[in-house]
Order: C-alpha cells, then sequence, then structure tokens
C-alpha cells in the first residue's frame, strides 16, 4: 500500500495515516483474504473510489490473495 499514493498529494498512503488496519486471513484453501480499514483524506473526498480501487488492484496482485 506504500505504493498507493492520494492523488492530491504526493505522499502515499501509509505515511499519511489513511490505513488503520490491514488483516490476512488464510484461508482452507491456501488462499489468503485480506481486509483493509482505512479512511480518505477529507469526507467526500472526490478521488475516494479512485483511491480504493488502485488499494485494491495492488493488494490483489499479490500471489495467493484471493
Amino acid at each position: 500500500m506504500r505504493t498507493c499514493y492520494d492523488p492530491e498529494i504526493p505522499i502515499n498512503i501509509v505515511d499519511l495515516g489513511l490505513v488503520y488496519e490491514c488483516e490476512v486471513q488464510h484461508n482452507d484453501d491456501n488462499t489468503r483474504s485480506v481486509s483493509v480499514k482505512m479512511t480518505l483524506t477529507a469526507p467526500g473526498c472526490g478521488m475516494g473510489d479512485i483511491l480504493v480501487q488502485d488499494v485494491s488492484e495492488k493488494i490483489e496482485m499479490i500471489p495467493t490473495v484471493a
């Protein structure tokens, strides 16, 4: 997630403190599920959907993540 940047600020979302929690759960079929709790830089942030999509795409690139 350190490679995900808020489009309006050149700092990654982890260093900005936007990620509150990241849990990895091991599944019976040898895959993993990832749950992330995060916030946006401002209420009603117009780039929120793009930021969430970027995080999802980066996590899904990890081998064995379902």
